[in-house]
């Protein structure tokens, strides 16, 4: 922890150097003030309750990573067969708890993704406060609330938000174990690593992050402090090696990961650090497309954000280099900020903060607050489209995505009405997960793989291997919106000979 100058100190009981909230020494302060006075903070979140009740509608905001996810959770409740072999790189956690609410997306899912967004906000109010008091923890929950990306996964059924809430709780313990927190402070943090694993394989970049800052801090820290500092290295490690060892997912992605570093290319690195600037920050942070001419000073603003994260908490700075490593080298996309989105409105305020506070007064309140507004407004436009499409009422499928799932939303309710519950579906249409997930029924690519004695569909347009056989009329027909192509649904009839290569 870097403390400014004139700060005040204090000990913790391991002689650890601490940080004393004061607004004489937070540079950040200036941006906290200009949030709205406490006595309209419950104006505020009555103001969210709204926001967030406008969105709801109680349908899936339909992806196809979601859609494995509803599918993996079908698995869980036994609803599922063999044709739907659990894929082992697939954290168990979103899936169990859509499996517990009953397992179909709708209003409980629904609801259950509210809960993880409220989850989010409460956490990080808990922790930035530790450092920054009052003002600005409801200043930065304020802010991720009316995040775009951050209100729009919170209707959608994506591991990222639940993902953060176990991130933030690690980071709640990190912060309670620097002060006299005792067995509390440990317990977050192995229930935070723990949620974060179960959920997104990813976390074990946050435990690797965790060691590294822990090591740093057993480089810079007297007496007992090092000691301490050692045994979280080593706590850590160790309960990285039982994820290893328990969760198949962590340990698959792992070797993925290592395998894909090979093949890494200075051509590929240059896209991956276009689309991260020029895409995935700017959006993340502004909810907007922003042209590209704007994104570079926009994204330098968000990495100059955080790498003052490292004079906040060293873990926190320690983990956004690792994850922009990560998106360098792999792959970045929006949603992929959305955990460090927290930590990130904090390390925006304390260097607009510390940038402002030289000069005039009012031109650094000017400043702060066109700052602000500008990032309140750009996000709240973004959340206005999602609101428009959450509130299409029966023309949402159409709405959303510009109509990409509406054709099958249409066709899974006609198989749904129309196949037995063990019925199979034929289709070569990019879109077998989010059938299968929709209809219930198993969805396959090629007919060698139809199950003996299992009822046929076929949807068509269809271009894989031949079928031997009758192909009955069209059940029901739908319009592509995006391709223009009409699909259409139809039963298969037996035929004399099954082939050769079919599964039995």
């Amino acid at each position: 922890m870097h403390i400014s100058a004139g700060c005040p100190r204090r000990l913790s009981r391991a002689g650890w150097p601490r940080a004393v909230y004061s607004p004489a020494c937070d540079h950040a302060q200036p941006v906290a003030d200009t949030a709205w006075p406490k006595r309209w903070w419950w104006a505020a979140a009555g103001g969210l309750t709204l926001l967030y009740a406008a969105g709801f509608n109680g349908r899936w905001r339909i992806t196809a990573d979601g859609a494995g996810i509803v599918n993996q959770a079908r698995r869980l409740r036994g609803e599922a067969d063999a044709l739907l072999a659990a894929d082992p790189r697939t954290p168990p956690g979103l899936a169990s708890c859509i499996a517990a609410v009953g397992g179909t997306p709708g209003a409980a899912t629904g609801l259950l993704m509210l809960g993880f967004a409220a989850a989010a906000l409460w956490l990080t109010h808990r922790v930035v406060r530790v450092n920054h008091g009052p003002r600005l923890a409801a200043a930065a929950a304020l802010l991720l609330a009316t995040n775009r990306h951050f209100y729009e996964t919170a209707f959608g059924l994506l591991t990222e938000l639940p993902f953060t809430v176990g991130l933030l709780l690690l980071l709640w313990g990190h912060e309670r174990r620097l002060r006299p927190g005792g067995a509390a402070a440990w317990t977050l943090i192995g229930v935070g690593g723990v949620w974060m694993l179960s959920f997104r394989s990813v976390g074990a970049v946050v435990v690797a992050a965790y060691v590294v800052a822990e090591l740093g801090a057993f480089l810079v820290k007297p007496g007992r402090g090092r000691g301490r500092a050692l045994v979280a290295v080593g706590a850590v490690m160790a309960a990285g090696v039982v994820v290893l060892l328990l969760m198949p997912a962590v340990r698959m992605d792992a070797v993925i990961l290592w395998h894909a570093t090979t093949g890494v290319t200075a051509a590929g690195l240059g896209a991956n650090v276009q689309q991260l600037v020029t895409e995935s920050l700017p959006e993340a942070v502004f909810g907007q497309d922003v042209p590209p001419a704007l994104a570079w000073p926009l994204s330098l603003g968000v990495l100059a954000s955080g790498l003052v994260l490292l004079r906040v908490r060293r873990l926190w700075g320690v983990l956004w280099l690792a994850f922009v490593a990560v998106w360098v080298v792999f792959l970045n996309d929006a949603r992929y900020v959305l955990p460090l989105l927290p930590l990130l409105l904090v390390g925006g305020g304390r260097l607009v903060g510390g940038v402002t506070q030289h000069g005039p007064r009012w031109a650094g309140l000017a400043v702060r607050r066109a700052a602000v507004g500008l990032l309140v407004a750009s996000n709240l436009v973004g959340i206005g489209f999602v609101v428009a499409e959450q509130r299409a009422g029966d023309g949402f499928y159409t709405a959303y995505r510009s109509g990409k799932y509406a054709a099958s939303v249409e066709l899974a309710e006609a198989l749904r009405r129309e196949a037995s519950a063990d019925a199979v579906l034929l289709t070569d249409r990019p879109l077998r997960a989010e059938l299968a997930a929709l209809s219930r029924r198993a969805v396959i690519e090629r007919p060698a793989a139809f199950p003996a004695g299992a009822e046929r569909w076929l949807l068509r347009p269809y271009t894989g291997d031949p079928w031997p056989g009758s192909v009955g009329p069209a059940v029901a027909e739908s319009l592509d919106l995006r391709s223009g192509e009409t699909w259409s649904l139809h039963r298969l009839g037996a035929v004399e000979s099954e082939p050769e290569n079919e599964l039995r």
